[in-house]
């Protein structure tokens, strides 16, 4: 099975004959503060490398290139024109984030599945209103009934309004019934602002969460959602990137110029299962404290300790197998967006329906 390598601070990264190799930057660079110090990265095969790798100056980590998946890069790395080569070879996408946690950019190598067929047929879905809103309700449908999935099932645990959850449903039923965008928009804004009001009661520590906000995020828990939204955009960019899909064609966010449309429409079903009970779960298990967060003039960044627990924590939700409804099966995360992108590549095709994942619980 191959593995994803996250790479953190300020590191080079080249090609040693069929390995990547790995290690600190001796030059100058940019001051990121105690994170360029100790130069470090995770991967996720132990018998490799440890979950978390410590190199020092003049060390090197070499990783068989055919057991890396895709490369995250979180910090300042250093490569060549040849490393892009050799990634291109290799089919290994390398998606960079900046020091503040926002997606920056990705090197994609050219998709080994290609069809000017969906091409034609995806944007012809995304031209035509009524087929843009019959997959743009399915997946707005899902993400509404992820958001109530996860109240509900916190409902169970703690002393929580009933009506929101309710309310979540009531916009469901609404957004069945939308007739543009721009209404399918306002009802799933309408619906994160429900559901981001209840977060407080779902915390067990004095963690204060009085709205979204973003660009920048003015507190930690606004950081861990921005941090962790980024994260699922690249991952969903992946599994779009290794179907025939065509990313930058969405159905509900705008196709504009330097963006995956259609990764942006994917996450949305997928937040309240991946990052929001990622962010729960690192709050009520008192895994992270307010303290673990720099907050100055008006934007909060995630302390290193913090962050690294953060992506570990992603990076085990994305690779645990959870049940599927309606199905006898199990499927990572990873595997069930893969699917979903099937699905809506076969429905463009042959226009079976549409009918994105919805957690159980």
């Amino acid at each position: 099975m191959k593995q994803f390598l996250y790479v953190f601070s300020n590191m080079t990264i080249s090609r040693k004959q069929n390995t990547i190799c790995c290690q600190p930057y001796e030059g100058e660079c940019s001051n990121y503060g105690d994170e360029e110090k100790s130069p470090f990265f995770i991967s996720e095969r132990e018998d490799y490398l440890a979950k978390e790798t410590g190199i020092l100056p003049g060390e090197k980590k070499y990783i068989p290139v055919e057991t890396v998946e895709g490369i995250f890069s979180f910090g300042t790395i250093h490569f060549n024109s040849k490393f892009l080569y050799f990634l291109s070879r290799y089919s290994i996408p390398l998606y960079c984030f900046t020091h503040h946690g926002n997606f920056a950019g990705a090197f994609l190598p050219p998709k080994e599945l290609l069809s000017g067929n969906l091409m034609i047929l995806q944007v012809q879905r995304y031209a035509e209103l009524r087929e843009r809103m019959i997959i743009g309700r399915s997946l707005t449908v899902s993400a509404l009934t992820n958001m109530r999935r996860s109240l509900v099932y916190y409902a169970g645990r703690k002393e929580m309004d009933a009506k929101p959850a309710e309310t979540l449903k009531d916009l469901r039923r609404h957004a069945e019934d939308a007739g543009s965008v721009d209404e399918l928009l306002g009802i799933e804004g309408t619906g994160k602002r429900l559901y981001y009001s209840m977060w407080e009661t779902i915390f067990d520590r004095p963690f204060t969460f009085p709205a979204r906000k973003k660009h920048p995020a003015p507190d930690p828990v606004n950081s861990l959602i921005s941090y962790g939204n980024a994260i699922l955009y690249a991952a969903c960019l992946h599994e779009i990137y290794k179907t025939k899909l065509y990313p930058e064609i969405g159905f509900i966010h705008q196709p504009g110029d330097n963006r995956f449309s259609l990764a942006l429409d994917l996450a949305d079903v997928f937040k309240p299962v991946i990052v929001d009970r990622a962010i729960f779960s690192l709050i009520n298990r008192k895994v992270i404290s307010p303290e673990d967060f720099v907050c100055k003039d008006g934007s909060c960044m995630i302390g290193k300790d913090a962050k690294l627990a953060y992506i570990t924590l992603l990076r085990e939700k994305f690779d645990t197998p959870v049940e599927i409804r309606g199905e006898d099966k199990r499927m990572t995360y990873r595997r069930i967006i893969r699917n979903d992108c099937y699905k809506l590549a076969e429905h463009i095709e042959t226009g079976k329906p549409f009918v994105p994942f919805t957690a159980r619980w």
